[in-house]
């Protein structure tokens, strides 16, 4: 979670009309003191999950926001979790038990947990929930992952892998009976949708790319990223997308004058992530899909405090009228990620 030095931004942006951070936007840093790095993975109202590092050895603790404050959520017996979202009052991540990383769901706001590893798996993980589903994936001791939904117990888990010419699965989020992620063909991850079974799989790999990943969903619209499998998670040629679920139809959001950018979370027509110059650093970005407008929201937690060199959005939801964002900033002088929220209206 560390990057380089901070970027210059560039105002040209292909296809896209920027919208300036004004008084209507706010950043807050919620790290806790204490620990090395933070992350927000996601939120809904006053709830947001994620993480912490409290010796910068990636030895991560589940951390849970409510209202601001910070309580660690670590199943007992468990050395390292991760929370990836939440619905405002269940969660889903993972914790690893005796060297196993197994999907883990907790229950209102953590007063209850509950291992959803299928039995004989190796390894598993949640991404995402809704209505009392979860989606993820699982490996069992021979063959790779596969894409899974679940709904709340172990014993419920169905496997939404492909087959066939797909060596690989995982589902990264749902929307209803909507299922998304991504499969490998030929060592590359082609972007994915489900109605909740492995048969109703479609491929939705945008043309000129060779790799891409959808990321969350949201009613008919999926996000995520295109992009060359040989690059780096921060390399130049990844481009933000968006899709239709319901044709797999693929638009290209990526900002001109940027030569990476993701998107990783999408609600009600809006999206999140980041935009990157080449061997720059990241700068979180909200995509309005529905007025072809963005917002960067590094300007935003500039005005808050000039001591971030770089910052990644991961989570948008709305809480009345105003939009909140989760994800984290990079502090200048301990060069470490801490949790960040954005809200603001549009």
């Amino acid at each position: 979670m560390a990057f380089a030095n901070r970027l210059t931004f560039c105002t040209v942006l292909a296809g896209l009309s920027l919208t300036s951070a004004n008084a209507q936007w706010y950043a807050f840093d919620i790290h806790p003191g204490g620990n090395g790095q933070s992350a927000a993975y996601g939120g809904r109202g006053d709830l947001m999950v994620g993480l912490v590092d409290p010796t910068n050895n990636i030895q991560y603790l589940g951390e849970m926001w409510v209202n601001g404050a910070a309580q660690d959520l670590v199943p007992a017996g468990s050395t390292k979790t991760l929370l990836r979202r939440t619905d405002g009052t269940d969660i889903v991540g993972y914790a690893t038990f005796n060297g196993v990383q197994c999907a883990t769901a907790w229950f209102g706001q953590g007063i209850l947990w509950a291992n959803l590893a299928p039995r004989r798996s190796v390894a598993s993980a949640l991404y995402d929930l809704d209505a009392g589903r979860q989606v993820g994936y699982y490996r069992n001791s021979t063959g790779g992952n596969m894409a899974a939904i679940w709904s709340g117990t172990a014993s419920s888990v169905v496997n939404l892998h492909p087959g066939g010419m797909y060596t690989d699965s995982y589902a990264r989020g749902i929307s209803g009976n909507i299922q998304v992620g991504a499969a490998t063909t030929a060592g590359h991850e082609h972007a994915g949708r489900w109605y909740n079974t492995s048969s109703t799989f479609l491929d939705m790999q945008p043309s000129g790319f060779n790799s891409s990943i959808a990321t969350d969903v949201d009613g008919d619209l999926a996000c995520g990223f295109a992009f060359d499998n040989s690059y780096g998670v921060f390399d130049d040629g990844t481009q933000a997308h968006y899709w239709d679920v319901v044709t797999g139809t693929p638009t290209n959001i990526h900002p001109g004058g940027f030569s990476t950018s993701k998107a990783y979370g999408i609600n009600s027509g809006l999206a999140v992530g980041y935009m990157c110059e080449s061997g720059g650093n990241p700068r979180a970005v909200l995509w309005n899909i529905r007025s072809g407008t963005l917002i960067d929201l590094q300007t935003v937690l500039d005005n808050y405090s000039p001591f971030y060199t770089g910052s990644v959005a991961l989570d948008v939801w709305y809480e009345g009228d105003y939009v909140k964002v989760c994800g984290y900033g990079v502090d200048l002088w301990s060069n470490q990620a801490h949790a960040v929220m954005w809200m603001g209206l549009l």
